[in-house]
């Protein structure tokens, strides 16, 4: 995953933002725990939405406690221990070395190899805990590459791969199949994967990596990349829009027993911001 679903944290109560802190901090906790202190490196923001949304679905309030942080040793911080944070540690880190793996083969970054190698020990021990979750990422993964390699230009079906592989696991992590969760996962996921090209447009054309968008709108060198971003933008907010509507007309739909402020604010502010962030990112760096 790539870290983009935060909240919009100027919107939120300080009680909230404490809140949603404590469930990134009770993940970073999990993952050395389950999985390596080294696995704690590659926490990020979208696997502590995946906790935090499996976490709502219970009426029960996670235990907390107050513990000390090793990346900020002079602050104390609040720790939610939920239930399912084991299986959000362990999708951080299956998808966390296939991530490395492929920055690796793609654009050759070398320098990774190592991160690769200390990822090992956790990414094991995470395949024995959920064996179907690293398959379905793994498979999906593997769809992937084979598209890559062909240049597959349609971006919807590229696009449904990496969808179909998050829905899976939101509805394996819930342990329920409620068709509005599977459209939920299946619509945040396709957005990260169109918004994750979006932001790597510029540095795919650079270094001449495969992204769905060059082929799918005919990248013309001669343009430029802030050219071919500013003809593309228009139609690529709406792909994006579409699925933020989608994922947060199935969020209306679903029963969250708590945290409800956080994950609205998440689904109705904090990714629509993040969405213009980037589609503006070539005017920003201009």
């Amino acid at each position: 995953m790539f870290g983009y679903i935060v909240p919009d944290k100027p919107e939120l109560k300080i009680r909230e933002f404490d809140r949603f802190k404590s469930y990134y901090c009770g993940l970073c906790k999990a993952l050395k725990k389950e999985y390596t202190f080294f696995s704690r490196m590659f926490l990020n923001y979208d696997c502590t939405f995946l906790s935090l949304v499996l976490d709502s679905l219970e009426e029960t309030a996670p235990a907390c406690t107050v513990e000390s942080c090793a990346f900020s040793p002079f602050t104390k911080k609040c720790i939610a221990h939920t239930l399912d944070a084991k299986y959000a540690a362990a999708i951080n880190v299956l998808l966390a070395k296939n991530s490395l793996k492929d920055h690796i083969r793609d654009e050759k970054k070398l320098y990774l190899l190592p991160a690769v190698w200390m990822l090992g020990g956790g990414y094991r021990k995470a395949k024995r805990d959920f064996p179907e979750a690293a398959e379905t990422i793994e498979g999906a993964l593997k769809r992937l590459k084979v598209m890559e390699a062909e240049k597959e230009a349609n971006l919807d079906k590229v696009a449904d791969v990496f969808a179909v592989m998050l829905s899976d696991l939101v509805v394996a992590g819930a342990n329920k199949e409620i068709r509005a969760f599977r459209h939920l996962g299946y619509h945040v996921g396709r957005w990260l994967y169109l918004i994750d090209a979006v932001d790597d447009l510029e540095n795919d054309i650079k270094k001449r990596c495969y992204n769905p968008l060059l082929y799918r709108y005919v990248y013309d060198r001669s343009e430029g990349p802030a050219a071919f971003r500013a003809r593309i933008n228009e139609e690529v907010r709406f792909n994006l829009y579409y699925s933020l509507s989608e994922a947060a007309a199935a969020y209306d739909l679903i029963n969250m027993k708590k945290n409800q402020s956080i994950l609205t604010n998440i689904m109705y502010s904090g990714l629509k911001k993040k969405t213009e962030q980037i589609l503006t990112k070539a005017d920003r760096e201009a």
